[in-house]
């Protein structure tokens, strides 16, 4: 599987570990492991669904790192019945940790001037490895550690080494002359890494005061002086001086580089041991108190905090004792030594306990919560006694807020509603400048005042909510509370107002879905009649409580289904209302809906009225109705003979007809379930038309008449036109159908106009006329041949 490599600094935050697998149909089990021991920190999973049994689950680790986690490996264990081994995936986390402390060493006693010094600082067990500086007051030079003398030159050597346990200790080297300029001065170490400036931590420090014995350092002043020997004045000269010890053995006063008798009190006053120059006299020391860090700390970090109680003036300049108070009253007095018995001197023999060896001008207030905040001040002591107390330096800590609370209103929550969210302390810790963290489960809110309200209330504020107080010091405890949101019956699916249901259904069924927290119950009538399956068997109820559906926003639901057969439906009986009805809840009273049911069947016993229509050409025939039963009613159209549409409802009408639009015509009678059709015979009738012409009938001459017509009871008259007289013809006719025969008697002169007049039910056509010759008889009988059936 392999592995990552994290890099995170001690100490830190929680640092979350996440790892993804699939999540197989039968769940997998989660293992999170610290090389081969299993741990015991706060663990969450979590899981989504994807369909089929597969999903993608989440494991997250929460851990505190610390030092014991050095070279440590963690690890995700997936076991599962789908998974022939299990499935691992390790991180190695590289832990910085700060130095376990500093140590500095290399003088026991006292040193003598001209001596060279070595000092060695080493901090102990940091990743990564510490940096050390020193300082005496400020950072060491050749200018600041034994003033210009170019003998006191200084040398830092510096080395790192590694430990077993993956830090290193820092080892440094501090070398230099000894001069009289570092009697009495604080020599510092400090050592820190990454770790303690991201933390804004104060550095490791230890120090260690110098005793450098020399001789005096004499300066006489005035270095010239000018006086009138009749003057009469006394002339005062100065020897000062500073020794260590500072205790004098003998004065010597020369003149001109021979010695003076200062014992002639005639002449010289002063310049003895018994009688040492006034500026070399003890006097008490005034002092300060440094700071550091000198800004405001916060106590949840435990910061170490280091007064040092600074001399500014003083004669000896060393501080044998040091007083410290806060507020005004005494805290310490160091060194405290505890010798177990003293020799014939007074001094005391022993280690004197842990606090003698101290520098007692340092103070080091470590963990530093706000109960060590306050103004603090010190007080010196030297050979000449006790100084004044220091101004009052104060240490600020900041501090979070007391422990947060959260309450909300009104007690009872509704949807659609409105609730106020309100978080307090008692205490709002140090600065007072407090702002809130708002969270609803693991989402935070952009809400950062003491209160705000939610409306309207919908289901994603049934969760858990919760507050933390912040400040500058940091965060107060939070405060949760759970939201539970409650819903009044409402109908997330209502019945449809109307529904047809087919006469030969095998089960008809209705739904509905009502939302309602806390859950109520669903019932059905008919007819304003209970359902009750239990008494009435032809009805089966199924209902099924729903869980809330964050997608839609939607709460908890019953979902309710009527069922029953459509075997049981009468096509001709009436509709019926079925109702869906919920009971009320605590907080709200119940909803219903209704449905009216109808019994649907496809059309049937369609019918035209009347099946034939006559209809004369040039005139409207009569319209004709179409009808048909069915459910849902019926929806008509006609078609002609060409399958064209030509009306959309039930009648046929057609304001003028000619002959092409004799035919069938049909009525189409539809609803959802089908179709059925019915047809009508539209009959254009029309008075004959005629055409007229000579031919061969049974090897006769004649004259034949056909027509087109309709109705086809055609009727045949022969006339001839002889001095504008219209002469019937009766005899040597033959009407066969639409045709009339005239035959010509070849015996005798047949010349003359002949005309055909027709006639029908409809009325008469246009005569047909034609004039017979010899010649157009002749020509006429050669073009056409008639069969012995008479046809053409």
């Amino acid at each position: 599987m392999g592995s990552n490599d994290w890099h995170v600094a001690v100490p830190e935050p929680e640092t979350d570990f996440y790892i993804f697998v699939p999540l197989p149909t039968n769940g997998a089990h989660r293992h999170a492991r610290k090389t081969e021991n299993v741990l015991r920190p706060t663990t969450h999973y979590t899981a989504i669904e994807e369909g089929a049994g597969i999903g993608t689950g989440t494991s997250k680790l929460h851990i505190t790192v610390s030092r014991g986690d050095l070279l440590s490996k963690f690890s995700c264990r997936v076991e599962s019945e789908a998974l022939d081994e299990p499935t691992i995936k390790s991180v190695s986390v590289d832990v910085n940790v700060r130095p376990v402390g500093i140590k500095l060493s290399g003088v026991s006693r006292y040193v003598v001037q001209g001596m060279n010094v070595q000092l060695n600082c080493d901090a102990f067990r940091a990743k990564p490895p510490s940096t050390i500086r020193w300082t005496n007051g400020s950072s060491l030079t050749d200018e600041n550690l034994g003033k210009n003398n170019v003998d006191n030159r200084v040398s830092i050597i510096t080395d790192v080494l590694a430990e077993k346990d993956g830090t290193y200790t820092t080892k440094s080297s501090l070398t230099f002359k000894a001069s009289h300029w570092e009697n009495g001065r604080t020599i510092y170490c400090f050592g820190e890494n990454e770790v303690i400036r991201k933390n804004g931590e104060p550095e490791k420090r230890d120090s260690i005061i110098l005793d450098v014995r020399h001789p005096p350092v004499i300066t006489v002043s005035p270095l010239n002086i000018t006086v009138n020997e009749s003057a009469n004045r006394n002339v005062l000269l100065k020897c000062n001086y500073f020794a260590n010890p500072q205790e004098l053995k003998s004065v010597v006063w020369l003149k001109d580089g021979r010695t003076l008798a200062v014992n002639d009190t005639s002449k010289y006053v002063g310049g003895t041991l018994v009688n040492p120059p006034p500026h070399n006299q003890p006097h008490t020391p005034d002092v300060e108190v440094i700071m550091k860090p000198s800004k405001p700390v916060r106590s949840i970090e435990k910061t170490t905090v280091n007064l040092e109680c600074n001399l500014t003036t003083g004669n000896p300049a060393t501080l044998s004792k040091v007083r410290w108070f806060l507020d005004g009253e005494l805290m310490k007095e160091f060194p405290q030594c505890n010798y177990s018995s003293y020799n014939e001197n007074g001094v005391g023999e022993g280690n004197g306990g842990p606090f003698c060896g101290l520098d007692p001008s340092i103070l080091s207030l470590e963990r530093v919560d706000e109960t060590f905040a306050g103004n603090y001040t010190c007080q010196g002591q030297n050979v000449a006694g006790w100084g004044p107390e220091s101004e009052p330096k104060e240490l600020i800590v900041y501090y979070p807020p007391s422990p947060a609370k959260l309450r909300y209103f009104p007690s009872k929550v509704v949807k659609g509603g409105s609730v106020t969210l309100e978080c307090s302390v008692d205490n709002p810790g140090r600065p007072d400048n407090v702002t809130y963290i708002w969270m609803r489960g693991s989402h935070r809110l952009s809400e950062d005042k003491p209160s705000f309200t939610i409306s309207p209330v919908g289901l994603g504020t049934r969760a858990n909510f919760t507050c933390v107080a912040t400040n500058e010091g940091g965060a107060s405890v939070s405060a949760a509370v759970y939201i539970n949101v409650n819903a009044p019956p409402a109908f997330i699916q209502k019945l449809s107002p109307y529904q047809g249901v087919l006469y030969n259904s095998e089960y008809i069924n209705l739904t509905c879905i009502v939302e309602c927290y806390p859950v109520c119950s669903i019932g059905w009538s008919k007819d304003g009649a209970r359902i009750n399956p239990d008494t009435d068997p032809r009805y089966k109820i199924e209902t099924t409580i729903l869980p809330p559906d964050h997608h839609k926003y939607d709460f908890d639901s019953v979902n309710s289904t009527l069922i029953w057969s459509g075997k049981q439906l009468n096509k001709s009986g009436t509709h019926s209302i079925y109702k869906c009805e919920s009971m009320s809840n605590s907080i709200g009273p119940g909803v219903s809906s209704s449905i009216e049911i109808a019994v649907d069947y496809p059309p049937e016993d369609v019918v035209v009225s009347p099946k034939t229509v006559n209809v004369i050409e040039k005139k409207a025939p009569v319209s004709v109705k179409c009808h048909g039963n069915g459910h849902p009613a019926l929806s008509y159209q006609w078609k002609n003979p060409k399958h064209e549409v030509v009306s959309r409802n039930d009648e046929l009408l057609i304001l003028e007809v000619n002959r092409s639009h004799t035919g069938f015509y049909h009525c189409e009678a539809s609803n959802k379930h089908g179709t059925k059709t019915a047809s009508v015979l539209i009959n254009v009738q029309y008075p004959p038309e005629c055409t007229i012409s000579i031919v061969k009938k049974d090897s006769r001459s004649a004259i034949l008449c056909s027509v087109r017509a309709n109705s086809q009871d055609v009727k045949f008259v022969w006339t001839t036109r002889e001095a504008n007289e219209s002469i019937p013809l009766t005899s040597e006719t033959r009407q066969e159908g639409l045709r009339s025969y005239f035959f010509l008697d070849s015996s005798i002169d047949t010349s003359g106009l002949y005309v055909c007049n027709t006639s029908n039910s409809v009325g008469e056509g246009i005569p047909c006329e034609i004039k017979v010759t010899e010649d157009t008889k002749r020509k006429s009988t050669a073009n056409k041949s008639l069969g012995s059936n008479g046809s053409n």
